[in-house]
Formats: structure tokens, sequence, C-alpha cells
């Protein structure tokens, strides 16, 4: 089950979480285990004073949170739709769904709202690629600054690292692209399959194995790299082409 500390709530105010927090509810799976149901939520409410129906909300946003890739960018446009829970997302038709999503952010620009080239896009893939890498591998955070609740140390996710293969292909940086995916496949089991965890030093495998959500970024990043070197081999001609014509206007002169 994938956890993130309470601030990764959207809404939930700073007192709110002081106050879950002195009752030791510090991360979104143990909120969800202590408001799962009506009766926990009207106890839970008159230990923390916070309404039931925010709790529900809260409880929603950590179920869906449950969900690899579930950002607070796509859950919103999940809940602007009016998917607020695990169940409905499971009964929603995904080519209805996608297009509902897909009107909804054009409307509210939760995901993709800067152009890849942007200075802030560029600058904030670069730091996640100095800031937040162990031997160029991605961590979820940094354990040793976030009160997540859990004790020592975890492995950088592989969800994360071919996510930024993918973010150094949007950005332009084909070449830095192609070596850390090539690396990352580098580290794919015996039978070429990942863990939801690798351990940067070592390349051992930790947490769930096989993790399906891996495996779809792993593609997602592939494809990006495949669609860069298409796109320069595209331009490589033109590039010669333009030498050759600028070569006879010179001998023509």
């Amino acid at each position: 089950m994938t956890s993130y500390p309470i601030t990764h709530i959207e809404g939930l105010d700073a007192d709110e979480v002081k106050t879950l927090r002195s009752l030791g509810i510090r991360t979104t799976e143990r909120l969800l285990d202590e408001a799962k149901s009506p009766k926990a939520r009207r106890k839970l409410a008159v230990k923390c004073g916070i309404d039931e129906k925010r709790l529900l909300r809260f409880a929603n946003a950590c179920d869906h949170m449950r969900i690899k890739g579930m950002g607070k960018g796509y859950l919103g446009l999940l809940q602007e739709v009016g998917v607020d829970t695990v169940r409905e997302l499971r009964y929603r038709k995904p080519e209805n769904l996608a297009g509902a999503r897909a009107e909804a952010n054009k409307k509210k620009k939760l995901v993709r709202f800067l152009p890849p080239d942007d200075e802030r896009v560029v600058a904030t893939v670069n730091a996640i690629a100095d800031e937040l890498t162990v031997n160029g591998l991605v961590q979820r955070y940094k354990v040793e600054e976030t009160d997540d609740g859990l004790a020592g140390e975890e492995g950088t996710f592989a969800i994360c690292s071919f996510w930024l293969v993918s973010a150094l292909a949007e950005i332009g940086e084909h070449d830095r692209a192609r070596s850390l995916c090539e690396k990352m496949l580098g580290f794919a089991s015996s039978l070429n399959l990942y863990a939801e965890e690798i351990d940067a030093r070592s390349g051992r495998h930790l947490g769930n194995f096989p993790q399906a959500f891996t495996h779809l970024a792993l593609i997602n990043a592939v494809m990006h790299v495949i669609r860069a070197d298409h796109d320069l081999a595209a331009s490589q001609p033109l590039m010669e082409g333009r030498a050759e014509e600028l070569s006879l206007g010179e001998l023509g002169d």
C-alpha cells in the first residue's frame, strides 16, 4: 500500500495536521484506517474536532492515494468529474472518464498547464535529478527530512526513476534520458520484471514484486526515448541538407 505524510492531503490545514499528528495519525494509511467507517469517523471527530464530512472527504482522498501515480493533480481531476471514491472509479468506463478528465483539465489546468520547455518545468526536473537521487535513481522523498511515521531507510522508487526518464525526454535532454533508461533496464530481474523499489547501491529489488505500476512507467519511459530518437533522426537529414545548401551557395559566390 502506498502511504504519504498527511501533509500531502489537499485541503487539510496546518491546525488539522497538528491535531491529527498529536493523535499519532501521521500518514495517509493511518488516517484511512482511523476514518474508514461512519462509526470510526464519529469517534475520530470527537477526538480531533474535525467535521465528519471533512473526515470522509480526507478518507476518500487517502484511499485514492493508495493508487501509485495518483498525485494531487490527477486526484483533483477525478474529484472534478464526480469520482470521489475508488469504488466509483472502478465502475467508470475508461474512455468516458478520459474524455471527462481532459475537458475538466482544460478548464482547471490541473496538469500539463505549462509547456515542457518552460523554465519552471526545466528547473523542477533538473532539481529532482540533482537533489532527490541516489546514484542517479530517484527517491520518493528525502527520508531523513520527512516525518512519514516510518523508521529506517527505503530504496529508490523505480516508478519515479522511469518518470525522470520521461521528464528528461520531455525537456529535450535526450542523452540524459537515454542514459538513465539504459541504466534502469540493466536493473531488470532475470524475468525482466521490476519490484517497487531498487537499492541504488546494490541494485537489489525491494518491496512489492512484481510491481505493475513500475512497468507502466517503464513502457512510458521507453516510448519517450524512442520518440526522441525518431525526432532526432527525422531532423538529421534536414540539417545535412541545409549544410549542403550552404556549401553550394558559397561555391556560387
